[in-house]
């Protein structure tokens, strides 16, 4: 099941991805996270999300609409968020 995992990230390939058991479940923040959540947090309106090809156009589609909300998020000494959004 690793190997499995590791060729499809390396063949780019959802489709791959989608028959390694438990693969659902793979989870990093900006990818998994809950984007009305993220809204609400931010104040900011996120484009509906399309249906993508492939891993590829995923990562290109988070790093558009994602990730600028999201970076140099200040952490607390608890470890959760502080108020502000990027």
């Amino acid at each position: 099941m690793k190997d499995q995992f590791i060729a499809a990230l390396q063949q780019n390939s959802l489709a791959e991805m989608r028959k390694v058991p438990k693969a659902d479940l793979h989870n990093h923040i900006t990818r998994g996270g809950n984007k009305r959540y993220i809204e609400d947090w931010c104040g900011v309106k996120i484009p509906e999300c399309p249906k993508f090809a492939d891993l590829h156009e995923m990562n290109q589609w988070n790093a558009m609409h994602i990730k600028p909300v999201l970076m140099g998020r200040i952490t607390s000494h608890t470890g959760h968020p502080s108020e502000s959004c990027s």
